[in-house]
């Protein structure tokens, strides 16, 4: 008498654990894909962020340009454009560009930037703000025999591993 051994019950086990291991590979692999993209879009805004805080100093700057030259006049358009050597910044929340002035960046939270109650950045720290991840500062530079106004800003901020930057160049020259 041969008996017969039931070997399927075996086999359905063994299926379930390579079935069960596979779905836990997928499964890992996802999140570990999931937690890049976070990685990813964290940056992506970060720099965002960044390039549009840089761009508002571009802006302001230049309508304080044009100020300049059409209430004071032309050999006055670098007015309170230029900072000398070193960081400077400038309050790009002026209710007008006429008054607003480059100044220098001093300290140890030097041009370190705060988020205000209306969600603004500002350098100001007194009040209700909070202390952004953002530094923004302004280098400016004469060049072309004091025609033209090379300014670079740059926006930093850390990343965590690192310090990121973002810098813009703009130049405006003398009409």
């Amino acid at each position: 008498m041969n008996k017969k051994k039931n070997t399927t019950q075996g086999i359905v086990l063994l299926e379930a654990i390579v079935a069960i291991s596979v779905l836990a590979l997928i499964f890992t692999s996802s999140l570990q894909l999931f937690r890049s993209s976070i990685v990813g879009v964290r940056g992506a805004t970060d720099t965002f962020v960044a390039s549009e805080l840089a761009q508002d100093v571009a802006e302001f700057l230049i309508a304080k340009r044009m100020e300049n030259i059409s209430h004071i006049g032309n050999s006055h358009w670098k007015d309170g454009l230029t900072c000398g050597t070193g960081d400077c910044s400038i309050d790009t929340l002026a209710t007008s560009v006429t008054g607003a002035n480059m100044i220098t960046c001093a300290g140890v939270d030097a041009c370190l930037l705060y988020v205000n109650s209306d969600k603004e950045y500002t350098y100001n720290s007194t009040g209700s703000v909070t202390q952004s991840p953002y530094t923004r500062k302004i280098q400016t530079e004469l060049t072309d025999s004091n025609k033209q106004l090379k300014i670079t800003t740059t926006v930093s901020w850390d990343s965590g591993s690192h310090t990121e930057r973002y810098v813009l160049t703009t130049f405006l020259y003398a009409p």
